[in-house]
């Protein structure tokens, strides 16, 4: 017989005491009843708070996923770029096309500029003013400390733009390891401050990139409120700076708010990323449903004690019960569907970071424990990129075609043993379809939880055209060099036929009109003798002159120093200009080759100070330090602006190609430094080669 039942419910007799037992179980039904609603809705208010503590680290992890990929491809092109720098110079490094070209995959880009030593901004990507930098904290980080690592800055407004953006740099170094300056990336916060916008958190959900120093890099919203300032005294913040990840509930040191937030660290670089939602908002689906069950609590009280009979009090027990139950279904629903949505969202967000990551690449590639290809996918599928086919389940060492050594092979085996990350590994390899191409490859090890090797992971470029410009780049400067060689043969053929042929002729010319003079005199024929001797000793001059300017004598009679300062006294002469001559050096010979370098840019030096400066003076210094021999011109004329010369068309600035172009033939190299107004600065610096070294790097 059940107690719902009340058709069957036997009579109690008028002796038993159904008031007091009805009233006690009332009493005992409702205290219990009020104990389980507090407990339901504390129940309730715990479950929101790790339901958005759970979502909030998976955000927090997938944004984390987004920063890394980010600096990864900032630290990736700006060593990339550090590279070419090294090799050819930056001035001779076009950092416009260098953005242009990355502009793709790397659109949060603003700027890239060149830091030198000094502390002036010298060489931008945008065409911006030269501007001292020496005072920002990217600069001050590599002055005096020689790291390789790409160090983030504060967050600074631009001096031009007036736009906010992040310094990411990288020192440079001159060849004997001397500062040289620093590589700067400006990255768009506002980039980071859009993505975190996609992912609704509230009205008062918030997203910030934190240094690992305090200092914010990106925040939403409100990112004016707090960018660059930093926070690493506020009690909280110091928690979340101590620990590598985690979550908790705080109050906002900015707003008040309090919030429930996931932190976690950026894997190899000193960055967090932090994730929060308003508390308010995370338990407002249950404060609105608070007011209903205190009224249901409420009206259940009554309702007990109003109760007479003990089949009333099972009767709503048992109804109590079944409500409960289902509550609990509708809680399990509810929490089976919003698992069902994170892990959609997990999974979205894998998809978008392959997607991203293969962006950057022309392949994406996967290995197993013995480095077996398990996951090739090609990115960029245009007809030019070559089809990598049949190599799933080989290693990299068995693909047919590759044009790599034995020895070769086993270095990278025991790196790949060794469970360590490489970068740049570029072989030759001939692929199905016939083409020979160069790859640049670069890998790092999977681990488990538990770290236990699970194989590799990385990206494959094709690097061909990259390499074939850079032969074709040797082959112009082999071949500017044979010009220049022809070029100084044949003006030391011409100097001395000059001399020899011509400059033999007109002396002889010479002795005939003057004997001729005294035969005549006291004629009319006398004064055309006279004009005749006149042009005649004036054509001696003028070929005597161009014989010198073509290959004078004193660069290989006297020496460097002896030329340069007869050069300095033939210009001062002829120009009327005031030119300085001031030469400190050992006095000793050097390569001939490097004396020529020097004397032609000289000239041409001062040929265009002559020509375009409208200068009135000039300074002109050698000197002999450290192995380098460093000649300046420098003049007070109207200048130029010499960063807009590498748009210019190579034919309006062939002077100063040929003086960069001869700088390069002898292992030296050019700076110019112009402003409009200013005057301009031409810098040479040479290897200080002796006499006798067999030959000259070109």
């Amino acid at each position: 017989m059940s107690f719902l039942d009340t058709n069957t419910a036997p009579v109690v007799p008028d002796r038993f005491p159904v008031g007091p037992t009805v009233i006690m179980g009332a009493v005992l039904m409702v205290l219990l009843a009020w104990f389980a609603i507090f407990q339901h809705l504390a129940r309730l208010e715990s479950d929101a708070v790790d339901g958005a503590a759970v979502a909030n680290v998976n955000l927090a992890q997938a944004f984390n996923e987004h920063v890394l990929r980010i600096i990864r491809d900032v630290d990736f092109q700006s060593q990339f770029l550090a590279a070419e720098v090294g090799r050819n110079g930056i001035k001779n490094v076009d950092l416009g096309a260098f953005q242009r070209k990355i502009a793709t995959a790397l659109p949060f880009v603003l700027q890239i500029g060149w830091i030198d030593a000094s502390g002036y901004l010298v060489s931008s990507s945008l065409p911006v003013p030269r501007l001292y930098m020496g005072d920002r904290e990217h600069f001050l980080a590599f002055q005096n400390a020689n790291s390789s690592s790409l160090f983030i800055g504060t967050p600074v407004v631009s001096r031009t733009t007036e736009d906010w953006w992040i310094p990411m740099t990288r020192r440079l170094n001159k060849p004997d390891g001397e500062f040289a300056g620093v590589l700067m990336f400006a990255v768009d916060p506002r980039y980071f401050e859009h993505f975190y916008g996609t992912v609704s958190l509230g009205e008062q959900g918030v997203v910030s990139l934190v240094r690992n120093d305090g200092v914010i890099l990106a925040r939403h919203p409100d990112p004016t409120v707090s960018l660059g300032k930093d926070h690493s005294t506020m009690p909280d913040m110091k928690v979340i700076l101590a620990q590598r990840a985690g979550f908790r509930v705080t109050v906002g040191a900015l707003d008040g708010t309090r919030r429930v937030i996931a932190f976690t660290s950026v894997s190899d670089y000193p960055l967090k990323v932090i994730v929060g939602t308003s508390l308010d908002e995370v338990l407002s689906p249950v404060h609105a449903r608070k007011p209903v069950w205190v009224v249901f609590t409420v009206f259940l009280t009554l309702y007990l004690l109003g109760a007479g009979f003990l089949i009333v009090w099972q009767h709503n027990r048992q109804r109590r019960a079944n409500r409960d139950l289902a509550a609990s279904r509708d809680q399990a629903n509810e929490l089976a569907e919003r698992m069902e949505k994170t892990l959609a969202e997990l999974k979205a967000s894998e998809e978008r970071f392959r997607s991203l990551t293969e962006l950057g690449s022309d392949y994406y590639w996967e290995q197993d424990a013995q480095f077996r290809f398990s996951t090739i996918s090609q990115a960029n599928r245009s007809p030019e990129t070559p089809q990598l086919k049949g190599i799933i389940g080989k290693t990299r060492w068995e693909i047919p075609g590759s044009e790599v050594t034995p020895e070769e092979w086993e270095m990278h085996k025991a790196l790949l043993e060794a469970h360590h990350s490489f970068r740049d590994l570029e072989y030759w390899l001939l692929t199905q379809d016939g083409k020979r191409v160069c790859i640049s490859v670069s890998g790092e090890p999977v681990f488990d939880d538990k770290g236990n090797f699970l194989g590799y992971r990385g990206t494959s470029r094709f690097v061909t055209r990259s390499k074939e410009l850079l032969r074709s780049t040797q082959q112009l400067g082999a071949l500017s060099g044979q010009v220049f060689k022809i070029q100084e043969e044949e003006r030391l053929r011409i100097s001395r036929d000059l001399h020899d042929q011509i400059g033999q002729a007109v002396p002889a010319l010479t002795l005939h009109l003057q004997a001729l003079e005294g035969e005549v005199k006291g004629t009319q024929a006398a004064q055309h003798t006279r004009a005749a001797l006149a042009i005649a000793e004036q054509t001696a001059t003028q070929v005597r002159n161009m014989s010198l300017n073509l290959r004078p004598p004193h660069l290989d009679e006297l020496g460097l120093v002896a030329a340069l300062e007869w050069h300095v006294e033939q210009q001062a002469e002829l120009t009327g200009l005031l030119i300085h001559f001031d030469a400190d050096t050992p006095g000793d010979r050097l390569h001939p080759s490097v004396e020529l370098a020097c004397f032609r840019i000289q000239q041409e030096a001062l040929t265009n100070v002559v020509r375009h400066s409208e200068a009135t003076e000039v300074w002109v210094t050698l000197r002999q330090t450290r192995g380098e021999l460093e000649l300046t011109v420098i003049d007070d004329g109207v200048g130029f602006n010499a960063s807009t010369t590498q748009d210019q068309p190579a034919t309006t600035h062939l002077g100063l190609i040929g003086m960069s172009e001869r700088a390069k033939q002898v292992g030296g190299r050019l700076e110019i430094s112009s402003t409009p107004g200013d005057g301009t600065e031409v810098r040479a610096v040479f290897p200080a080669l002796p006499r006798d070294q067999a030959s000259v790097v070109t």
